[in-house]
């Protein structure tokens, strides 16, 4: 994969994003491939000298490493704790061999942690489905190889996005990190997991990505006043977790509930729909375009 500087960004950063992608192998599978589209490694795999990637693109893979060099050396003399923790299985188990690489092991607390880079816009919203699927794998790894169980499992946010001037908002975390305990589940329901996915990833016509994969997103509403860019609200709580506004007669009702109903500057804003892990977070985007054109129509009926 050749990685490109349209914006001629200084050759520190540059070499960076250069080392930050690594050549998928055919006969091993990650745990994050795993938990990723079957179809976005296929893709990968067959373009990967074609492909051409902006290091701009790449940014947030840089911000990511640094998070998780800082909290490594940290945790160096630390008693108890372990990092970088690296979890294989051997062909023999599943067919293939799987390589993982744990963030963070806390035999005091009897803790598997995983540390992630992300927004703000996720807190208080639903647990990603990868977050789920990646942590309860690890916990499989580590009691296969190594007959350890972990019993509790937890994501280590670092809101990169967060001010310290928003805090005035109820809805605002209070801290740039954070905390969220990850379901546990039962060995089998992780075996079986790993052992559709390898599967899925090995069969000679690859499906294509679900809805969920892509992390389509249906088009949503905000509540806006003229001449402001950022929304009166754009959200809405629904049992207790933080959700898009999805319809119009939602976004009305929280017009009635603050009161604005008559504020003539006060409209509806429709946002359109999109597969935000397509558009930009997948690095094959522009392969599978041609590749899965009928697909992509799809989209824009």
């Amino acid at each position: 994969m050749k990685i490109t500087n349209v914006f001629d960004v200084p050759k520190p950063f540059l070499w960076a994003a250069e080392k930050s992608s690594y050549r998928p192998a055919p006969d091993r599978l990650s745990v994050s491939q795993l938990c990723s589209p079957p179809m976005q490694r296929k893709l990968m795999i067959e373009n990967w000298d074609k492909m051409e990637v902006d290091c701009v693109a790449l940014h947030y893979r840089m911000m990511g490493s640094s998070i998780h060099y800082v909290l490594e050396q940290a945790a160096k003399d630390r008693l108890g704790v372990q990092t970088e923790i690296r979890l294989n299985l051997p062909p023999a188990c599943f067919g293939i061999e799987i390589r993982g690489r744990a963030d963070w092991l806390d035999y005091t607390e009897s803790t598997l942690g995983d540390i992630k880079t992300c927004s703000t816009y996720t807190d208080g919203r639903e647990i990603k489905e990868e977050w789920i699927q990646q942590l309860n794998i690890y916990r499989y790894i580590l009691r296969r190889v190594f007959d350890y169980t972990a019993d509790n499992l937890r994501v280590f946010p670092y809101f990169k996005d967060w001010s310290l001037s928003q805090t005035t908002n109820s809805n605002y975390p209070k801290s740039p990190y954070g905390c969220i305990e990850i379901p546990v589940w039962e060995w089998k329901q992780t075996h079986d997991f790993i052992e559709k996915r390898v599967a899925e990833n090995l069969q000679e016509n690859i499906r294509f990505c679900t809805d969920e994969e892509r992390w389509k997103i249906p088009p949503r509403y905000a509540v806006m006043r003229k001449g402001y860019k950022k929304a009166l609200a754009a959200t809405m709580v629904v049992d207790g977790n933080r959700t898009d506004i999805l319809s119009r007669e939602a976004a009305q009702s929280i017009i009635n509930q603050k009161g604005l109903h008559s504020d003539k500057d006060v409209y509806i804003e429709e946002r359109k729909g999109e597969c935000r892990r397509c558009e930009n977070y997948c690095d094959m985007r522009d392969v599978c375009k041609i590749t899965n054109a009928d697909k992509w129509k799809e989209d824009l009926k």
